[in-house]
């Protein structure tokens, strides 16, 4: 669902948006843990997706909308209480009514804002700009988990379809998240990648210079390798040596 979808009809969305082409697409909620994305073209014929094809889970960042910050290349600012993040497309919506609208001018960075189990507000910040390594390149959000000025902490995040085969039943189809991580440094211009562990021997194994500061660092800390919290504070040691 690419954009050809994008009416053509013109729709001005606030008065930071200046081209007409905008994406539109209805929401609905079936099953409990399934949401159904179901976009219209421009003669509004539905175009399946989500329960009709069989995809369990949700494509975006967060159940729900989040209160969220995006700022354009332009150098204009949204703050909005409705907007989340597709990691399936990688485009950013804004709910309005019973419908939500695709952001299409260039975005630099953007900050969300979702409640955890606790109730708790959890800020999520993506940020684009970064060299190209692999199969991604300056446009692609990373999720910053650390913003240091020697190093920072970056996770790319996507979320893509599976089958899976249930024993006496239908073939099924879900959202799967895939991350991919890396150590940026600013000064280099450089990313390198990580082997998608919140680990101290990830970490040693792309910062070898480090090893003593990791050595000693873990010796008094013992970071467990499931806490993701830990590993960010590793970072943030290393980024002050």
């Amino acid at each position: 669902m690419k954009t050809n979808f994008r009416l053509l009809a013109a729709f001005l969305f606030m008065q930071f948006i200046a081209s007409p082409a905008v994406s539109h697409a209805q929401t609905m909620l079936g099953n409990p843990g399934v949401r159904l994305v179901e976009y219209r073209n421009m003669d509004g014929t539905l175009i399946k997706s989500g329960k009709e094809l069989g995809v369990f889970g949700s494509p975006m960042l967060q159940d729900g909308w989040g209160r969220g910050t995006v700022r354009f290349k332009n150098g204009q600012v949204l703050s909005d209480t409705g907007i989340n993040f597709s990691l399936y497309d990688h485009k950013l919506y804004v709910q309005r009514n019973n419908s939500f609208i695709e952001l299409i001018q260039p975005v630099t960075s953007f900050q969300l804002s979702f409640r955890n189990e606790n109730e708790q507000p959890v800020m999520h910040t993506f940020k684009n700009g970064f060299p190209a390594v692999g199969d991604l390149d300056e446009n692609d959000f990373y999720e910053v988990l650390y913003e240091g000025k020697n190093l920072q902490l970056l996770v790319w995040l996507h979320k893509k379809v599976v089958e899976y085969f249930v024993y006496n039943g239908p073939q099924q189809k879900e959202y799967e998240l895939v991350q991919h991580m890396y150590l940026y440094r600013p000064g280099e211009n450089k990313m390198i990648p990580l082997d998608n562990a919140w680990s101290v021997k990830s970490v040693r194994k792309s910062l070898p210079s480090y090893t003593g500061d990791i050595l000693s660092y873990n010796s008094s800390h013992k970071i467990d390798s499931k806490n993701r919290e830990q590993f960010v504070e590793l970072v943030s040691y290393l980024d002050r040596k």
